[in-house]
Parts: C-alpha cells; sequence; structure tokens
C-alpha cells in the first residue's frame, strides 16, 4: 500500500494511503465518528479496477490536529493535485465525508466525476433540533453529550457507537472486530483530537443542490437515525442524476458490517454497471416486532 506525504496549503502534513493503478481513481472520505481504517475492507474489492485513495483528515487517526485555522476541502484538493492532478476523480463520502464530498462538487465541479455518498451531512439543511428527533435517537444523542460534558468517556463512546453502528433502535446489535473497531475510532474523537467544529469549509450547499450535474448515488441504512432519510430524499430528488438506494438491515456505517456489499454498489456507480443483484446485499437483521 503506497502512501504519499503531502503538505497542505498551510505546512500541515497528511498521508495519503494509495492502492491500485487504474483509472478513474475513488478517493475515500470517512465519517466523522471513524477514520481512514473505516474503509480497509472494501479497498481489496475496489483496487483491481480502480485507483483507490484515502487519507485521515485533521484530528482523526494518525493525522495531527490543527493548531490554526484551515478547511478540510483545501486539504482534499491538495490530496487531489497530488494523486489525481489531470483526471476528474469520484468521492465516495460517508456522514462528515459525505458532506465534504458534495462541497468539493459544488465549488470544483471540474474536479469531481460523480459522488457516492453514505448518509451524507448537508451543510446549511434546515434542522429542527433534538424535539424532532424519533425518541431512540433523541435518548442515544443525549447520552452522548451529557457524557461528554461530565467527562465519561466510556458512556461517551458508548453511546456514540449504539447510535451510529447499531443504530438508534437497536443497541448491541453489532459485535465482534466490527465493534471493536467503531469503538476505537469513536474513543479517539472522545479523547478530543478531531474537532468537529474546525475545518469549515464554508460552503452551504442545501440551497445549491440542483448545480450538482453529476451522478450521485445514496445510500442509507434501514436502521440509522429516521430524521436523516427526509434530506437525502430531497437530496436525490433534486439533483439532475440522483438515486437513493436503502441499505437493509444497517445503521449509518454499512461498509463496516458488508463492505463487499457497498464495493459493489461504488462500483456499480463508478463504471456504470447493471445494477447489483441481491446476491451480497443483507436481508434485515434487526426485527422491530
Amino acid at each position: 500500500m503506497p502512501q504519499f506525504s503531502i503538505t497542505a496549503a498551510d505546512g500541515h502534513a497528511l498521508t495519503a494511503h494509495v492502492d491500485g493503478d487504474e483509472s478513474p481513481t475513488i478517493v475515500l472520505l470517512h465519517a466523522g465518528v471513524c477514520d481512514v481504517r473505516s474503509w480497509e475492507g472494501v479497498v481489496d474489492d475496489l483496487a483491481p479496477r480502480n485507483r483507490v485513495v484515502r487519507y485521515d483528515r485533521r484530528g482523526f487517526g494518525s493525522c495531527a490536529p490543527s493548531a490554526g485555522d484551515f478547511s478540510h476541502l483545501d486539504d482534499l484538493l491538495a490530496v487531489l493535485d497530488e494523486v489525481a492532478p489531470d483526471e476528474p476523480v469520484w468521492l465516495v463520502g460517508s456522514s462528515m465525508g459525505g458532506s465534504l464530498a458534495i462541497n468539493a462538487a459544488l465549488e470544483h465541479p471540474d474536479r469531481v466525476a460523480g459522488l457516492v455518498l453514505f448518509a451524507p451531512g448537508i451543510t446549511g439543511q434546515p434542522w429542527g433540533g433534538f424535539d424532532e428527533m424519533d425518541p431512540a435517537t433523541r435518548t442515544l444523542e443525549l447520552r452522548a453529550m451529557h457524557a461528554a460534558e461530565a467527562g465519561d468517556l466510556d458512556e461517551q463512546v458508548t453511546a456514540q457507537v449504539e447510535l451510529w453502528l447499531d443504530g438508534p433502535a437497536a443497541p448491541g446489535r453489532v459485535i465482534g472486530p466490527v465493534r471493536d473497531l467503531a469503538t476505537d475510532m469513536a474513543r479517539v474523537i472522545a479523547e478530543g483530537r478531531a474537532d468537529e467544529d474546525a475545518g469549515s469549509t464554508g460552503v452551504v450547499a442545501w440551497p445549491r443542490l440542483d448545480e450538482l450535474e453529476l451522478p450521485v448515488t445514496v445510500i442509507w441504512g434501514t436502521l440509522d437515525a429516521p430524521d436523516q432519510l427526509p434530506g437525502l430524499q430531497h437530496l436525490c430528488a433534486t439533483v439532475p442524476q440522483g438515486r437513493l438506494i436503502e441499505f437493509p438491515g444497517t445503521a449509518h456505517l454499512p461498509y463496516l458490517e458488508h463492505p463487499l456489499a457497498c464495493a459493489e454498489l461504488m462500483l456499480e456507480a463508478v463504471h456504470h454497471l447493471a445494477p447489483v443483484t441481491q446476491h451480497h446485499m443483507p436481508q434485515a437483521v434487526y426485527d422491530a416486532d
């Protein structure tokens, strides 16, 4: 796995991991509760047909936090200048990484060929507050927030993993190495290395979604927080080439549980293949009844 050391505009050091050497280039942008390790399961299936790039954003995983102001979008452009200076890339973004992907496509459409988004954030999206969340999501969000305020790291991490990995209606659903990885990544976040408010791109995407004149695939786990779905439906209905795929039996991070199925969805989008069959898509693994 070759690595590139990249110097951002302000001199901050970034490290990009690169696998494969075929065109097009796919850049994987991790969620705000994860780091670059979250993509390890999909790389082997993507790399034979693509060049696959991934990196830790500042304050996540192995990348040191920033001492001053910066923009995650500027950092992404620095990575693209190094690994794909002459071709538009496909951006695959999860949650906060999906928000970054959308903003990059809006601000630099010549650099982006298409988007594959796992329950992306959308900057500028109206938010109804805690009162409009379903009770299970609200309970876990408040648990995590109160634990952080109290300095209870273990409780904060537990609540975050139950919310984002298991899904708010199914706490404890996922076990084994996947849960161990999600817990370790969440702990790094909870320990304060990453500041969710740092690195703002300054882009307000919500009123500009119709400018995304490129293929957009959005994937939403059916056990994810239900209040996210209307915004994702609006995104796919607004962009000229948008589609929404509901992924059964998973929550906010389906590629951790089902990397092969998620890699197939990425390949389908990037290479304009026929829709993925249900062969590797899971059946619902949680019954609310």
